[in-house]
């Protein structure tokens, strides 16, 4: 049945005009994508060729890492190649007050950007580099031409990060982190099939040198999954369907969820000490909503505009007419993180114990390592693997915990409203250390810390929180400018005022006091069409419903002993 399929796919691509093909092409740029996350039916030697699969393109990316870090270095270390970079910043940093200057500045910027894509060429720091050198390693790996491709676009996003972003350089795998084998299109590398089995149409994955018609594992009571693979398979059936979604696109201008499967992704972990192969479908469209058995949605959507202030250990929430969010971000209970961080902390003390038992010859007599000695070997006893072993699966537990109750909190934010106004993520800059200069403590003669919230960060993951957010609103997901000061500002009287970051309470004119994080989020669910600032007369409609929302709050909290960090309460 496959074969039927899909040539049935084929014969429906080869009766469409080039009109219809460029169509349905502008169409796949405008529709969302989502995935669905499906554990595969494989033997313990398909799992083990999987994860050996994996491992080999692990080694591939180091490689294709080394080579082009010392292009980048020998890039960088250019006069021509700095002269040009100091050039751009420069054209960047120019002040401009007219549309002359601003053309003068892209005309500027555009010829910068000419020599320096000129001098990347020259030192072949380009993608085109980059591929021809992987045609010439991928076949000593035994890996798909497909998959190797894709392993090489991964390391030239690192590379691009070094290039125009914030990196500095690029990173390896260490053995153990397999990276995701992912295909670039549904019928090659790793295929998509739809087959039959008793007279039931199925889908299977199959994938050169590991599976071939692999099941798909679906727990008995996954209504959700069962409805996107009954949504994949409609699609895969029916594939001249395609070009009336486009022409209903082109007439509303809105997307339609196709469900046509984009590409399928092996992803090998190791969970309680088991192998296991989950493929991972990229699909177009929004995901089904989510149902409970009795038919009744499991989650509803809301109306209205959101304000969100999202800090490095909290969150608030706020929206006209609805209750308040104010929560601790990835905490499911009061006391989960504090017993899962000792526990931790334990076993790291115990791991470190046993690497000094197991390899005193690298140690100093005062505890510190000796330096100096090149590849140095370090032996693993068997207890000692069983602890590594031990850890890394409570930090599992730990990250996917978190992501969780963070996509629960996305849902309760889509509940609240379609639209969701905040502020920048800043959360990357706050994780890293002070760049001020080293000043000394005039009572305690010591040096001031330059760490601000590193461990913070860490432990709550804000940053994944707004990437959630703004994967689940879409188009509704805006951020609000640098001028909006939210936390300075006081709709009561129209003015500004600093405040303290220890200041936790905003204290507005007319003696209210509200949490200061409530009260941001207040503002940035009232600003203005274009984001710019606070719309006062929206402010002072649901000034009164927000007194009410913020005191009942409060006294909840105080009832059930709730500790909301960096509240005020």
């Amino acid at each position: 049945m496959s074969r039927t399929k899909n040539s049935r796919a084929a014969q429906a691509k080869a009766e469409l005009s080039d009109a219809d093909k460029k169509l349905i092409k502008e169409h796949h740029k405008h529709t969302a994508r989502h995935t669905l996350k499906l554990e595969l039916a494989l033997t313990e030697d398909e799992k083990r060729h999987a994860f050996h699969m994996a491992n080999n393109a692990r080694i591939l990316s180091n490689d294709l890492t080394g080579w082009i870090s010392k292009r980048l270095k020998d890039l960088f270390r250019t006069k021509a190649y700095r002269a040009h970079l100091a050039m751009y910043k420069e054209v960047m940093e120019r002040k401009v007050t007219t549309e002359e200057e601003q053309e003068q500045q892209d005309q500027d910027r555009e010829a910068v950007s000419q020599l320096l894509a000129e001098d990347q060429k020259k030192w072949r720091v380009t993608f085109d580099d980059l591929r021809r050198y992987t045609q010439s390693r991928y076949q000593n790996l035994k890996l798909n031409a497909q998959i190797a491709l894709t392993v090489a676009e991964d390391v030239w996003s690192g590379v691009e990060k070094v290039l125009y972003s914030e990196g500095k350089h690029l990173h390896f795998k260490k053995r153990g982190d397999l990276p995701v084998l992912r295909g670039k299109q549904v019928d090659r590398a790793i295929m998509l099939k739809l087959t039959e089995k008793d007279g039931k149409p199925r889908l299977t994955v199959s994938m050169k040198g590991v599976c071939t018609n692999a099941n798909l594992l679906i727990r008995k009571n996954d209504i959700f999954a069962r409805r996107e693979l009954y949504r994949i398979r409609s699609f895969m059936q029916h594939p001249e369907n395609e070009i009336f979604y486009a022409r209903k696109w082109e007439e509303t201008q809105i997307a339609q969820d196709t469900y046509r499967p984009c590409y399928v992704s092996i992803k090998c972990e190791q969970i309680r000490g088991k192998l296991r192969v989950f493929a991972i479908i990229t699909i177009e469209g929004k995901p089904v909503n989510k149902i409970r058995k009795d038919g009744s949605a499991r989650h509803s959507n809301g109306k209205g505009v959101v304000g969100m202030d999202l800090g490095t250990q909290s969150a608030a929430a706020y929206s006209a007419g609805k209750d308040v969010l104010f929560i601790n971000l990835g905490e499911r209970n009061q006391n989960y993180y504090p017993k899962k961080e000792k526990h931790i902390a334990t076993l790291q003390r115990k791991l470190d114990r046993q690497r000094r038992a197991g390899n005193p010859e690298h140690y100093n007599e005062d505890g510190t390592i000796k330096c100096g000695i090149p590849k140095r070997k370090w032996k693993k006893s068997k207890r000692m693997r069983q602890t590594e072993n031990h850890l890394k699966e409570e930090q599992r537990k730990l990250v996917l915990t978190r992501e969780y109750v963070h996509k629960q909190t996305v849902n309760t934010l889509l509940s609240m409203g379609d639209v969701l106004v905040t502020e920048p993520s800043n959360a990357r800059k706050l994780a890293k250390r002070s760049s001020r200069p080293a000043e000394i403590n005039e009572k305690t003669g010591r040096y001031k810390r330059k760490k601000r919230f590193g461990r913070s960060i860490n432990r709550r993951a804000p940053g994944t929180l707004f990437a959630l957010a703004k994967a689940a609103y879409g188009s509704n997901f805006h951020t609000v400018p640098g001028k909006f000061r939210a936390s300075q500002y006081d709709h009561t009287d129209d003015s500004y005022k600093k405040k303290k970051l220890s200041e936790r309470t905003a204290v507005l004119s007319d003696g209210k006091r509200i949490p200061r994080d409530l009260y941001s989020a207040f503002l940035l669910a009232n600003a203005s069409n274009d984001f710019s600032c606070a719309d006062r007369s929206l402010c002072i409609a649901n000034y009164e419903h927000l007194k009410k929302a913020s005191d009942a709050f409060v006294q909840y909290a105080k009832t059930n002993h709730m500790h909301i960090l960096n509240s005020g309460i």
